[in-house]
């Protein structure tokens, strides 16, 4: 591991001292599979959640709108588009990767615990296997792996956290803007 390069990705160089070339090609397919699977996820989820907080009059009324032909949430999915493209466009992979895996497993510690919190005030009723081990288990591995992360990349830690946090002032805005019009 100490040969590989700042921009390297350690599994094509794993792959590569193992088994040549083939295993090289075996991987980068692979993680062309795993990464497009993981955008056709985003791409079918982000723009419904776009959506349904329209709906709830968290986010502007205009991602509620549905392609008349096409019934998809089509203004989620533009705004999808742009911010990926900005994304893209703003830093190397490994530093979009850092970013995502320290606010996904902030939010997964979060899920979590809302998981508890929600199951102790009864407002789950449904049967969680492994309950309460399963998300405690979840809450410590999220939080090692967020804290890691902000050691080891301090910087797309803070990046990631600013990101998080400039969502606060939007929530509080549509939240009293929903009072008021209720």
């Amino acid at each position: 591991m100490a040969s590989t390069g700042e921009d390297n990705i350690a599994a094509l160089d794993v792959a590569r001292a193992i088994s040549g070339n083939i295993g090289v090609v075996a991987i980068a397919v692979l993680i062309a599979v795993c990464t497009f699977g993981a955008v056709n996820a985003v791409i079918i989820t982000y723009p419904r959640l776009y959506y349904r907080m329209a709906q709830e009059k968290f986010f502007p009324k205009n991602f509620s709108f549905v392609h008349p032909r096409f019934r998809t949430p089509y203004l989620g999915l533009i705004y999808s588009g742009i911010w990926s493209c900005v994304l893209v466009i703003s830093g190397t992979f490994d530093v979009l990767t850092n970013l995502i895996i320290f606010t996904e497993f902030f939010f997964s510690a979060l899920f979590g615990i809302a998981l508890i919190k929600m199951k102790r005030n009864g407002k789950i009723k449904a049967k969680v296997i492994l309950y309460p081990f399963s998300p405690i288990v979840l809450i410590l591995f999220s939080l090692a792996l967020v804290i890691n992360t902000f050691f080891v990349q301090p910087l797309q830690s803070m990046v990631g956290l600013l990101f998080m946090l400039t969502g606060i002032p939007v929530y509080f805005y549509y939240k009293k803007r929903k009072k008021v019009s209720c």
